[in-house]
């Protein structure tokens, strides 16, 4: 047996895992943390060194998962020492699951370039190989297995090997019967779509219903932002940041008042394909485990909608994340969300506050173990996307995460012009605000701007816009400030689309076009569209 720490402990620092006859003990001290295995037959080596605080929020998650009895993590019950100590396979097997939950739970309090993370992930690798030496004797009908999986999950033998970090030859040689070797094994192994393993094979888990859901960006400020929109607005015009309509309780209360009239229901949210859309993002990730990530989902209505439509045959883990810089629309859409998933096994529901802008930032949306075998659905509806400031630039930068296989569901209102045909265009689109939507825009002016008398609110074409074919309609408000002073703020723009010029665009920078899913209006001029996109392999 190997320790990773020889320093002497109080026992009120120590706590424990268990999982089946292995014990792995967490031991605290100083501001130190260190793992051992206590009981197990081969050598298990991970060590790390956090804060006091990472400590203790480690070892509370620790604590939740002994005060559970494991019931949440099928792979972890007690077995029966007698029959484990006579087949190292079982043990090895426990062990490799103990090893991937500590991972899952480490990873929520670090980015994968922590060094505790890593000792983690690199326990797992050590049980996988080991327990991969084991089954070789075993592995007497593995290719026949691995056939019938392989075809179960739809993948090609070029689509495994990639998946498995082998060649699509050594693949056919395995099926063929060759015995595959503890290296090979191991890899095959770390597939867990395959389920070669036991703890691969359970029914989606469930988290602990006392897991965090709820999180903070260190950078979410709300009263500095308020102060930095009074600011601006005493200033002689320009642009406001979009997140100045949604900040405050009465900006919120008004946007909602706006996304909940009827006619905007039964003219775009009740005829958004969500049904088609959750089948194609299915045929993408397959049997892998799905992190919806909603960026700036409002009341979180359709974004609740799609994960019922992922989650209807219960065969993908969810994981479904609410980002927004709104606390009044963030409690709104997550209380939905909670309350719809409640009682709805495999689909754990957190909230972040947080600017979408700053997605690189957040390492809890992309770490990456070596194993992850989950994709990321990130979603932008409500026409989100339509109102970013460069949407090039946004993918490029605040998705800089996503991994080969990642997915983008964004909604976009269609172009009914050619951008270079400007009076057309003024005739076709709208000229005023109705009385919700500009008491809405214009409410924060009216609240924060100081000395103004009168806000009227107007529409104007912009047709400078960084996709090709694409134009925005720019709500701007004009202030009076008395007789004869004014100044004007732009407060929102909304982009309409070529589908092909932006799936050009977006290929160009590795953003690949899955399904373009076209609806209102008539089948022969549809007004909107639903587009899914999925990361390709960078070059």
């Amino acid at each position: 047996m190997m320790e990773c720490c020889s320093q002497r402990v109080s026992s009120r620092n120590r706590q424990f895992l268990t999982g089946g006859t292995h014990v792995a003990e967490c031991l605290v001290s100083q501001g130190s943390v260190c793992f051992r295995a206590t009981k197990p037959r081969h050598d298990f080596v991970s060590e790390s060194d956090i804060g006091r605080d990472q400590a203790g929020d480690m070892l509370e998650d620790m604590a939740m998962m002994e005060e559970t009895e494991m019931t949440s993590f099928p792979t972890l019950e007690e077995s029966d020492p007698a029959e484990d100590m006579n087949d190292p396979v079982r043990e090895l097997t426990g062990l490799l699951g103990l090893c991937d939950q500590m991972v899952h739970m480490l990873a929520r309090h670090s980015s994968d370039r922590a060094p505790w993370l890593q000792a983690a992930q690199h326990g797992a690798n050590m049980a996988r190989e080991a327990l991969s030496r084991h089954l070789t004797k075993r592995s007497e009908g593995l290719g026949d297995l691995i056939i019938s999986r392989r075809q179960e999950l739809g993948w090609s033998q070029k689509q495994l090997a990639e998946r498995a970090g082998l060649s699509a030859k050594h693949i056919a040689r395995i099926e063929h019967g060759v015995d595959p070797g503890a290296s090979a094994l191991a890899s095959l192994l770390g597939v867990s779509e395959l389920g070669l393993l036991p703890t691969q094979r359970v029914e989606p888990l469930d988290l602990p219903a006392t897991a965090p859901n709820w999180w903070i960006a260190p950078d979410y400020l709300p009263l500095k932002m308020i102060n930095s929109l009074r600011r601006q607005l005493q200033g002689s015009g320009g642009a406001l940041a979009q997140t100045a309509l949604y900040l405050d309780h009465q900006s919120a209360e008004d946007f909602l008042s706006c996304v909940q009239r009827p006619e905007y229901i039964s003219a775009y949210r009740q005829k958004l394909p969500l049904e088609a859309a959750a089948k194609q993002v299915k045929e993408c990730v397959r049997s892998a485990g799905i992190d919806v990530i909603a960026l700036g989902p409002g009341d979180g209505i359709v974004e609740t909608q799609l994960v019922e439509e992922l989650a209807a045959d219960a065969k993908n883990d969810i994981r479904f994340y609410l980002l927004d810089i709104s606390h009044p629309l963030l409690s709104t859409a997550f209380r939905r969300a909670d309350d719809t998933f409640a009682r709805k096994r495999g689909v754990f529901v957190c909230a972040m506050h947080g600017n979408f802008y700053h997605l690189s930032r957040y390492p809890q949306l992309h770490y990456r173990p070596t194993q992850a075998h989950r994709r990321r659905l990130y979603t932008m509806l409500g026409f989100t996307f339509t109102n970013l400031e460069n949407e090039l630039h946004f993918v490029q930068q605040s998705l800089s995460g996503a991994a080969e296989g990642d997915l983008l569901l964004v909604d976009l209102p269609l172009a009914v012009g050619s951008p270079d045909d400007i009076d057309s265009l003024r005739k076709k689109e709208w000229s005023q605000l109705d009385e919700l939507s500009n008491r809405w825009l214009s409410g924060p002016i009216r609240r924060y701007a100081e000395g103004v008398t009168e806000v009227e609110t107007f529409i104007r074409i912009d047709r400078y816009c960084p996709i090709p074919g694409s134009y925005a309609s720019e709500f701007v408000a004009r202030c009076h400030l008395g007789k004869t002073q004014r100044k004007e703020f732009a407060l929102l723009h909304t982009r309409r689309y070529q589908t092909d010029a932006l799936t050009d665009a977006l290929r160009s920078i590795g953003w690949a076009t899955v399904s373009t899913l076209k609806f209102g209006g008539t089948s022969r001029e549809p007004t909107h569209a639903l587009m899914l996109f999925q990361r390709m392999r960078r070059q």
